[in-house]
């Protein structure tokens, strides 16, 4: 009683060496494999001897923690739009998916033509040294996301996305893109352990590099523990040319870094110079570098020229726009932007309060002149839509003698404290 018969454990031992033939094949970690122009789609892919030809080869298979895809530096651009769909296991901060390039060249070309570079909807992957081209650097129609990160907003957040020297140019809407859509208060969760760094995007359309939510709720606060994303660094990356699109006229183009819906975000040694050029809306225009519905956000040590505005106002250089809390922008500096150089402001449809936002030690030279602007600029929609508690102070602007507008309040921006050169009766 209690034990097998020998035949009994022969067929015991055989049933149990199936299912851990069968685990081990579902559950194998850390698989390399490789794409060059010279493979062969029919190969088995995980040597640098039997690479596949095509990213189409790639996308058929199903990866997990700590796989790689790794494309051939050397030889053609490669075709096609990289896809990690529901099929493959999100990766682990320990254990990432890597998606990146091996060869004596420092980056791999990817050339996704009209659409996309990169598509994932799911997180825990590291993205690095590679190039991507949308048909737009062509003069040709383009409607995708260089790098695309999208996912439908959940209970928890999705961890690690690591985004490293990448190039990317010619994509119709966002150079890099991490978007939580359709959610609702019960499931706002986007990702979490965002890192951008030493990318440059040139030539997109809506935006350089963007972090936000899609159909954010209307009843969403802070207090609620809501924050669509967490821990967001963007650091060393450089947006320029983004022009934006002029046929879309009901929200503004060409943005260069925009982070929103998100808490805890620093964006730090970035340059984001000449965006904006084709904004087809006539009422509101881009910045440089901005945030709204932002908490505990840091935008330092920056840079922000040539920006346009639009017909009636923007093209700033750095903002802190509706909806942000604790935020600071400090130690960057903004010139020659047609807009303000930087900016508190809190719009009518905002829910969240702006509050206890701050801009100190900057310094603008030779900004806001368009539409009146001035170089500091700060407005509130009205009485319930209205700066609190924020801070303006040290900070130095530089103005030649053409079209001088130093700094705007409106009238019903809360004044600021602080000390400025510049600064008009009343602020201090």
């Amino acid at each position: 009683m209690g034990f097998f018969t020998t035949s009994r454990r022969i067929k015991f031992l055989g049933i149990l060496l199936i299912i851990l033939t069968i685990s081990f094949n579902t559950y194998a970690l850390n698989v390399t494999y490789y794409i060059s122009s010279t493979g062969n789609d029919a190969n088995n892919g995980t040597s640098t001897a039997t690479p596949w030809a095509s990213i189409t080869r790639a996308n058929t298979q199903i990866l997990g923690p700590g796989d790689k895809l790794l494309f051939n530096s050397v030889g053609p651009w490669h075709n096609g739009k990289i896809i990690l769909d529901i099929n493959d296991s999100p990766g682990t901060p320990a254990n990432p998916i890597i998606i990146a390039s091996y060869g004596t060249n420092p980056r791999t070309t990817i050339y996704g033509g009209g659409g996309g570079g990169l598509l994932s909807v799911i997180g825990g992957v590291r993205v690095q040294n590679l190039e991507f081209y949308g048909a737009r650097m062509y003069g040709s129609a383009n409607d995708g996301v260089g790098i695309e990160f999208s996912k439908t907003g959940t209970v928890a957040y999705s961890p690690y996305i690591f985004i490293d020297n990448v190039k990317m140019e010619g994509f119709g809407k966002q150079g890099i893109s991490l978007v939580t859509n359709n959610y609702d208060a019960n499931t706002a969760k986007g990702y979490s352990d965002i890192t951008i760094q030493n990318c440059t995007v040139n030539n997109c359309g809506n935006t350089g590099i963007n972090v936000w939510a899609y159909s954010f709720p209307a009843n969403q606060t802070y207090s609620d523990g809501l924050t669509v994303h967490s821990n967001v660094l963007i650091n060393n990356c450089r947006v320029s040319n983004n022009a934006g699109t002029s046929t879309i006229t009901g929200y503004s183009t060409g943005n260069g870094i925009l982070v929103s819906s998100a808490t805890t975000v620093m964006v730090n040694n970035c340059i984001a110079d000449k965006n904006g050029l084709n904004n087809g809306h006539l009422g509101a225009g881009i910045a440089g570098i901005w945030y709204f519905n932002v908490k505990d956000g840091i935008i330092q040590n920056c840079e922000a020229f040539g920006n346009y505005a639009s017909k009636e106002t923007d093209g700033n250089g750095f903002g802190i726009d509706g909806g942000c809390a604790n935020c600071i922008i400090q130690y960057c500096y903004s010139h020659d932007n047609e807009g303000g150089g930087f900016g508190l402001f809190q719009y009518a449809e905002a829910i969240n309060p702006h509050i206890n936002n701050t801009i100190r030690y900057n310094i603008s030279q030779n900004d806001g002149r368009k539409n009146g602007i001035g170089a500091i600029c700060m407005w509130g929609a009205g009485d319930t839509r209205k700066l609190e508690n924020c801070d303006i102070y040290n900070n130095t602007v530089y103005l030649n003698a053409n079209n001088l507008v130093p700094i705007t309040i409106s009238a019903f921006g809360t004044a600021a404290n602080g000390t400025n050169t510049l600064l008009p009766s009343g602020v201090r």
